[in-house]
């Protein structure tokens, strides 16, 4: 589907044009006929005649170009297009500018691009006698189908055809160099033979190429070339069409000037009519090659040379060539060549200012005469064009200064003003303070040369960053020069003594016991102190102090200074636990009865018994409880290596009371069922006559009184869970 299009209003075209500074305008009969428009297009050694074309000479379709801002690549000459010569220049501010001739298309262009068609074809063509055996001419093709329907249908399509002695039928001499392929926008673009292709960006968004043309893309100047005979006519058609449809506009731009012979040239210079050269490098002029001519050199107007396409210039003059392939069938080329004098150029030397002061720059020459001088950059300069001027840089400046003699012979030379200002050094230390004979890296910028003082420390006193190895504080001073500045500062490096300290105390503690670590400061002022492990130590910055690990711990002390420190390490041994352990047949029980004491220890050799005040060595004694009372049981436990721990029991004995009879009115006399000597714990159960559970209490404290429930007698169960003792039988409540 092709594209919604802008139509560009005729009255834009003059402002179009001259911001373009690509100027064209259409064949006009009387202001700028097609004839005169075809003349321009004759080089050396052709004549044209029976100019003609599809379109009037009133179309805007054709007409002439002139672009002057020498980007393009041609200056002037024909220019075709599909559309509209005003649709032309630039900027390319239009993403796809048109205009409809609504002419037919062209047949011979129709083949190029079968089975799809043609539209808007402008056709100039005309006969052509060349005195040469080659012809020549240049071109640009242009379009806004680029680069968005490259590879599409709409592949607008152009061709030079030339047809005559030695060419069967029609030849297209708008191919891609080194090859029979058509130039057309499918075969030179972005993506193919891209060495041929200019972009000239999209026409959209503000995107816009660097050429002052509308269309989005062109090729490079192309050469047309083919073998003719001389003297011999021959028919040239330059056409262009819209293939598929007629929107979007293309045109093709033949150089002024460039059909012809191939002119004079010097090594692949093509000559204009004024050629400028020095004379320590004269160049050949070569003439077109037309093979079995003669060739005729004259200069100012006298024969020179020999009979040889080449002629060595030797002189200023006005060279000409006549090439000729019979007394009718030839052509001229001239150039007027000007050979400048070599010369030698001498300058100052470079030079060395304070600044805010100014140098005084010379150039001469040797040799030559009316020698021209630019030098450069001109800035700070009070007469750039002069050989002798007056340099005032803000900074150091390399000035290139170059001597022309004539056009040709060019010489150039340097100068540097070195520009000294006004210095500002900064310094600084890796470190501002150390420990003593360790080392500092000193740093300082902001010029290029610097000395250190004290030097004695020093392993580079000129250095811009010297290392220090210190024994106490000092302070550095660096000096830096120029020629007219010089600058110092000064960086302070603290140096403190390295401390020395000793750790005492290495020893076996028993488990859960103490001992006293302790150091001693060897050297070293003003030193903070630390102890780690921290955790079982009393005074952790103290020098002497209790320590109190349950395992074995390495313990170390740390002595420092804001920078350096020392540190030693004491080691405590934890022995083992000693773990006396006492089991008991019988730990409460009613009076009198004996309980085995067992003896379930770990680890001990030597076994204490305290049994109710009494001492006993034995492993398992025997206790007789007599008496309603708690009998305290202790166990020293002592292992091979003396340590000693404990373990304790209680054995109750009691004596037990059980009422058959309460009365609970409040008169706090037998107002509950209270056991007396009740002992650890025991578990009650209350019952009515009835065998109802009426209470329910588990470690029973005396605190049933029967509330809510009437007189009468009333049935007990007691468990001891301890040592497994029952109970039953009644008791009687009154109320």
């Amino acid at each position: 589907m092709k594209r919604y299009l802008l139509v560009l209003i005729y009255s834009l075209f003059l402002v179009v044009n001259c911001y373009s500074q690509m100027v064209v305008e259409p064949v006009h009969p009387a202001k700028n006929s097609l004839a005169s428009i075809v003349q321009s297009l004759v080089g050396k050694g052709v004549e044209v005649s029976n100019i003609t074309s599809n379109l009037p000479e009133t179309s805007l379709a054709y007409g002439t170009f002139k672009d002057t801002t020498g980007r393009f690549g041609i200056s002037k000459g024909l220019l075709l297009t599909t559309g509209s010569v005003y649709n032309v220049p630039g900027p390319n501010n239009s993403g796809g500018t048109t205009s409809a001739n609504y002419t037919p298309g062209d047949p011979d262009l129709t083949q190029i691009v079968k089975p799809l068609v043609t539209h808007d074809a402008t056709v100039v063509e005309f006969d052509i006698i060349p005195t040469v055996d080659t012809l020549v001419f240049r071109y640009i093709f242009a379009s806004e189908e680029y680069q968005e329907f490259v590879g599409s249908a709409y592949n607008d399509v152009f061709a030079f055809y030339i047809s005559g002695p030695g060419i069967p039928g029609k030849k297209n001499l708008a191919v891609i160099p080194g090859t029979h392929i058509p130039v057309a926008i499918n075969n030179v673009n972005h993506q193919s033979y891209t060495q041929y292709y200019i972009d000239n960006g999209s026409g959209t968004g503000g995107i816009t190429g660097d050429v002052n043309l509308q269309y989005d893309g062109f090729t490079t100047v192309l050469k047309a070339r083919i073998p003719v005979i001389p003297c011999k006519k021959y028919h040239l058609k330059f056409v262009i069409a819209d293939t598929q449809d007629r929107n979007l506009d293309s045109g093709v731009f033949i150089e002024a000037g460039s059909l012809g012979a191939e002119p004079l040239t010097s090594g692949n210079i093509i000559l204009d009519d004024n050629y400028d050269v020095c004379n320590n490098n004269l160049p050949i002029l070569t003439a077109g090659n037309s093979y079995g001519a003669t060739y005729e050199w004259t200069l100012n107007g006298n024969p020179v040379g020999g009979n040889t396409r080449n002629h060595q210039v030797t002189e200023s003059g006005l060279y000409g060539v006549k090439v000729s392939r019979g007394p009718d069938c030839y052509w001229t080329d001239s150039v007027y060549v000007n050979v400048s004098k070599d010369f030698d150029l001498q300058v100052s030397n470079d030079t060395i200012i304070c600044h805010g002061t100014s140098a005084n720059l010379s150039a001469s020459v040797t040799g030559a005469e009316n020698v021209q001088y630019m030098w450069a950059p001109a800035e700070s300069l009070s007469s750039p064009d002069s050989p002798n001027t007056i340099a005032t840089p803000d900074s150091t400046t390399t000035y290139l200064i170059t001597a022309h003699s004539g056009s040709a012979c060019i010489q150039t030379a340097a100068v540097t003003v070195q520009v000294d200002k006004p210095i500002d050094i900064e310094v600084f230390a890796s470190k501002t303070q150390i420990c003593e004979q360790d080392t500092v890296q000193l740093w300082a910028s902001g010029n290029d040369s610097y000395t250190w003082s004290p030097a004695d420390v020093l392993n580079d006193a000129t250095s811009p960053a010297p290392i220090a190895t210190l024994e106490e504080t000092t302070t550095f001073t660096v000096v830096s020069k120029n020629n007219c500045f010089d600058d110092n500062k000064s960086v302070t490096v603290e140096v403190y003594e390295k401390p020395e300290v000793k750790a005492f105390g290495d020893t076996t503690i028993c488990y859960g016991g103490s001992a006293i670590i302790s150091a001693e400061i060897i050297s070293g002022k003003s030193l903070s102190i630390q102890w780690t492990p921290k955790e079982e130590v009393l005074q952790i910055s103290s020098l002497n102090t209790v320590a109190s690990p349950l395992v074995s711990t390495p313990y170390i002390v740390k002595a420092s200074n804001p920078v350096c420190y020392d540190e030693d390490t004491v080691f405590i041994n934890v022995l083992p636990e000693v773990r006396p352990k006492i089991g008991a047949n019988t730990l409460e029980e009613e009076v009198p009865f004996t309980t085995t004491l067992h003896n379930v220890s770990s680890g001990i050799t030597e076994f204490v018994w305290t049994l109710d005040g009494d001492t006993i060595y034995e492993h398992s004694p025997v206790l007789e409880v007599n008496e309603e009372k708690q009998y305290k049981i202790l166990l020293k436990g002592v292992n091979q290596l003396g340590c000693v721990a404990y373990d304790s029991l209680t054995i109750v004995g009691y004596k037990l009371f059980i009422p058959n009879l309460i009365t609970p009115n409040g008169d706090f006399l037998n107002d509950s069922f209270e056991i007396t000597t009740l002992g650890t714990q025991w578990n009650v159960e209350i019952y009515n006559r009835w065998g109802n559970l009426v209470y329910k209490k588990f470690n029973y404290r005396n605190e049933w009184s029967a509330e809510g429930q009437s007189e009468g007698v009333y049935y007990y169960n007691l468990y001891n869970p301890v040592n497994g003792r029952k109970y039953q039988g009644w008791v009687q409540v009154i109320k």
